[in-house]
């Protein structure tokens, strides 16, 4: 694949850069230090399709702006067991870069031309008022995930 992957799938530019972390309250004055003031939430129950199979996550995350680019760090809390590819990027890669998050006019849309060139839906919820869906990039592109938003 010759160009880059917006223009391919009509991608835009990049609105949020996400990085995942052991423990927000530690990791947040490092981000503060780069990006500014954050807002830290709490997510206790967040319904999702997690490798299609219907689960929860619990996180804590914070959110920051630098210009017009989201910044977001997050902390699978683990209440149910389940830390999605939060967990299982904090395993594999460590702390660092998980996803960009693309907006997109037509989620299923999309999904289906990245699906036929070999990316994988491995998270999301494509019911809700606001679909989002996180992929799996073919090995060539590395660990970082693509995020989805409708």
């Amino acid at each position: 694949m010759t160009q880059q992957l917006s223009e391919t799938y009509h991608l835009g530019d990049i609105d949020q850069i996400a990085f995942v972390v052991n423990n927000l309250d530690i990791a947040l004055p490092t981000y503060t230090t780069l990006f500014g003031s954050f807002k830290s939430v709490l997510l206790p129950n967040i319904p999702v399709v997690y490798r299609d199979k219907e689960t929860s996550i619990a996180l804590k995350m914070a959110f920051g702006k630098n210009e017009s680019l989201e910044i977001e760090i997050i902390e699978p809390v683990n209440k149910n067991g389940e830390t999605g590819p939060f967990g299982e990027h904090l395993k594999t890669h460590g702390e660092g870069v998980h996803h960009v998050r693309f907006k997109v006019k037509n989620l299923q849309e999309t999904l289906r031309l990245m699906e036929a060139d070999g990316y994988k839906n491995i998270y999301g919820n494509l019911n809700s008022d606001r679909p989002w869906a996180y992929i799996e990039a073919p090995d060539k592109l590395g660990h970082t995930l693509i995020e989805l938003i409708e």
